[in-house]
C-alpha cells in the first residue's frame, strides 16, 4: 500500500510538468530552476526551457525534452538519470545534443558525479538524437548491433558495447537488467529495468495513460507489439514504476493499458 501511494504521488508529480512543462520553467540556468511536487518532495529541476528533470526513486530521474515536430509541435520525451556507486547512467538521450550536454552538466553540478555509460533503447532520434555529446564527453555507450546499424543509416553514427537480448549487466556499481522482447514500436527496442530502485524504462514500446493508440508506427511491427508487451509483463510481474517513452510516469496498469492498445492495431 505504501509503495502505491508513492507511485500515484509521482505520476500526479509528473502530470505537473509533462503538459509541455506548463508552470514548471521557472529559471534556465543549471540546477537553479526548481520547484518541488505537492505531497511528494519530489523536484521538478528545470534545466533549460525545453529540458526538466523529476525525481522518481532514490538515486533516479526521468529527463524530458521538447521538440518541435510537424503537425503535432511541441513533444516531449522521457529517458533516465541514474546516480550509481561510481558514476551515472543514462538510459537514451535528449532529443539533441545541446540537450545532452545541458544535462550532462547538470548531473556533475547538481549531482556531482560524472555520466560513464550510457545505454541506448532504440535507433530514433528520441533515444539516441544526443549521442555526438555522449561521444565528445568519453561516455560509453551500450546498445544492440541492430540499433548502431538503424542509427547509422539516419546519420546518427557511434559505435557501442554490444548488449544481450536478456541480461543483467553492472554499470558504475548499479545491476541493470537489459531485456529484448522482440519487435514492437521497433525493430530493436529494449527495456531496462533497474532492481534496486523498482523502476521500469519501457521506453516507446510502453504508452502513457493518455495514449489513445500505438503512436508513431513506420518503423513498427504492429502484430509482433501485443507478444513483446506481454512478454515484458510476465517477465517483471511486480514492477513498481513504470517510465514510458513519452508522457507520464506510471505503474504496471502502463503496460496492460499497451497490451489493450495492440488489439486496436493501428488504429
Amino acid at each position: 500500500m505504501a509503495r502505491e501511494m508513492t507511485r500515484v504521488a509521482l505520476i500526479m508529480a509528473s502530470g505537473l510538468c509533462l503538459g509541455f512543462f506548463g508552470g514548471c520553467a521557472v529559471r534556465s540556468n543549471v540546477g537553479t530552476g526548481s520547484r518541488t511536487s505537492p505531497g511528494t518532495g519530489s523536484e521538478i529541476v528545470a534545466l533549460a526551457e525545453d529540458l526538466h528533470v523529476l525525481q522518481v526513486g532514490h538515486g533516479v530521474w526521468v529527463h524530458t525534452s521538447l521538440k518541435s515536430l510537424p503537425n503535432i509541435g511541441s513533444y516531449p520525451a522521457n529517458g533516465l538519470v541514474v546516480v550509481g556507486k561510481t558514476g551515472a547512467i543514462l538510459v537514451d538521450t535528449p532529443w539533441t545534443n545541446d540537450q545532452t550536454r545541458t544535462l550532462l552538466r547538470w548531473v556533475h553540478a547538481a549531482r556531482e558525479s560524472e555520466v560513464r555509460d550510457a545505454i541506448v533503447t532504440h535507433s530514433h532520434d528520441d533515444r539516441c538524437g544526443g549521442v555526438q555529446a555522449l561521444l565528445e564527453a568519453g561516455v560509453t555507450i551500450h546498445a544492440l548491433p541492430l540499433t548502431t546499424e538503424l542509427a547509422g543509416r539516419d546519420g546518427r553514427h557511434f559505435s557501442a558495447k554490444q548488449l544481450d537480448f536478456d541480461g543483467l549487466i553492472e554499470l558504475s556499481g548499479e545491476p541493470i537488467s537489459v531485456f529484448f522482447p522482440g519487435p514492437g514500436h521497433a525493430p530493436d527496442n529494449l527495456v531496462v529495468w533497474l532492481p534496486s530502485r523498482d523502476v521500469l524504462f519501457g521506453g516507446c514500446l510502453v504508452k502513457s495513460a493518455e495514449a489513445g493508440n500505438l503512436g508513431n508506427l513506420a518503423d513498427a511491427d504492429v502484430a509482433g507489439w501485443k507478444t513483446a508487451i506481454q512478454r515484458v509483463i510476465d517477465r517483471y510481474p511486480d514492477v513498481g514504476i513504470v517510465v514510458p517513452g513519452h508522457g507520464r510516469i506510471g505503474g504496471s496498469d502502463l503496460l496492460f493499458h499497451t497490451l489493450d492498445l495492440t488489439a486496436l492495431g493501428g488504429k
